[in-house]
Parts: C-alpha cells; structure tokens; sequence
C-alpha cells in the first residue's frame, strides 16, 4: 500500500503541466477569489499503523461579488490500516464561502472569514466520514511588505450531535524568493475538545510556484512537534491550480 500511495503522489506531480490545482497551508490567504478556479490536490498523511491517502481533492471555487466568493470541495480517501483491509471511497463534501471584509494592501493588514459546512457523505463506519454534518469557523489574517507575507488564522471546528469540537491556530510566514517563486513555513496548534492543557502542535514548509499566467504549482511536508496521544504524524501534499 506504501508504495502505491507514493506512486499517486508522483503521479500528481507530473501531472502538473495539465490543469488542475490546490493550496498546501493550513493558514489561508484573507484575499478572496477574483477570477473561477478549480483545485486538485493528493494529500498523504503517515502515523503509526495507519496511513491516509486522499487523492484526488477537488476544489471548484466561484466569485460571487467583490470580496466573497463560495466553494466546493470533495474528495477520494484511501485508509491502509495495519491488520485490517484497506478502505477506499468519498469522503465528506464541504461547502464554503470566504468574505474579505478588511482588504489587503502594501502595509496594511487585511481579514477575512471562511465559515465551511461539511456534509456527511463519507462511509462513518468505514473510517472515511464523519457521520454527521460539522461547520468551522475561521478568522484569517493577512500582511504584507516587500518580498514578506505573513499570515493568521483562528478556528473553530464541530460535528453536530457529537462531542468532537477542536480549536485552532496557525501562523506563516513566505518571502518571495523569484518574481515566480515563494517559501514559507507555518506552525499550527490544536487544541482537541478544546482541551488547552493537551495541544498538539505541527510545523511545515511548502512552496508556490507560478507556471504561466493563470496556473502555480505547490507543494508541502510537514511533521508533528508534540501530539498528545503521543502518536507523531507526517503529512505530504502536492496540488495545482488553474484559474480563468
């Protein structure tokens, strides 16, 4: 199963010349969507025991007026599990809606919310859903100056008629390496059941690389710092992105 996991990702990767797209950060950008895009992105998440493959995650995203623009995103999810056979199939669909209510500028901090439903259309008993309808809740921030960009968000996540609610929060930072190329690194908290005293943290760098006029490419790796369970994960991603 490893080994067809990292054959998907490679896959993606050499893909990236035909359309298809994704960001890689947990922290988003406050800027909301002027122009239709559409997302694919393969995503490997590795811990102990348990490997999660999703590829692919489709993301079609529309502007519905200035500052706001609406999306939906759904998914393929494969779970290899040590001593139990190998699941594969949709996973949640999430519809979202992003409102740049503060705008960016040279200098100046920019803020937006991105409120999400996700709907219960992944198998529950066979790992790759929820179950049940959750929403989150983010407040993202946004600075840039010169080559440096620097990003914020604050969330809360739910799954309504259950205990699993989770807090979070995130920071980047990217400089413009070439007018096509950015690096950046974020760290992110969680707070599961919004237990403060039990936080698991994760640090990660990824890329965005422009190709053409209308399409970049990214990229992302990422390992947990500290994790409550005390069950370290590593996290890949690969995506492109086209607008038009």
């Amino acid at each position: 199963m490893r080994g067809y996991i990292q054959g998907g990702l490679l896959v993606i990767a050499a893909g990236a010349a035909s359309p298809a797209l994704a960001g890689p950060f947990t922290v988003s950008s406050p800027g909301a969507a002027t122009q239709a895009k559409i997302k694919i992105e393969a995503e490997l998440k590795d811990t102990p025991g348990k490997d999660t493959l999703i590829l692919p995650k489709l993301e079609l995203t529309l502007p519905v007026a200035r500052r706001l623009n609406v999306a939906i995103k759904g998914h393929v999810r494969t779970i290899d599990k040590a001593g139990a056979p190998t699941e594969t199939g949709f996973g949640d669909v999430e519809l979202k809606a992003k409102w740049n209510f503060l705008q960016a500028g040279e200098g100046r901090l920019a803020l937006a919310i991105e409120p999400a439903l996700s709907l219960p259309t992944g198998d529950h008993r066979r790992g790759l859903g929820e179950g049940r309808a959750g929403i989150a809740l983010p407040l993202i921030l946004g600075y840039k100056t010169g080559a440096w960009e620097f990003g914020g968000e604050i969330g809360y996540e739910h799954v309504f008629g259950s205990p699993d609610h989770e807090g979070y929060a995130g920071i980047l930072a990217m400089r413009r390496i070439t007018p096509r190329l950015r690096l950046g690194a974020e760290l992110v908290v969680e707070a599961e059941d919004m237990d403060f005293a039990r936080l698991d943290t994760r640090m990660s760098a990824g890329f965005k690389l422009r190709i053409g006029k209308n399409s970049e490419l990214q990229g992302l790796a990422g390992r947990t710092l500290h994790t409550a369970d005390h069950q370290p994960a590593n996290r890949f991603k690969i995506a492109y992105e086209i607008k038009w």
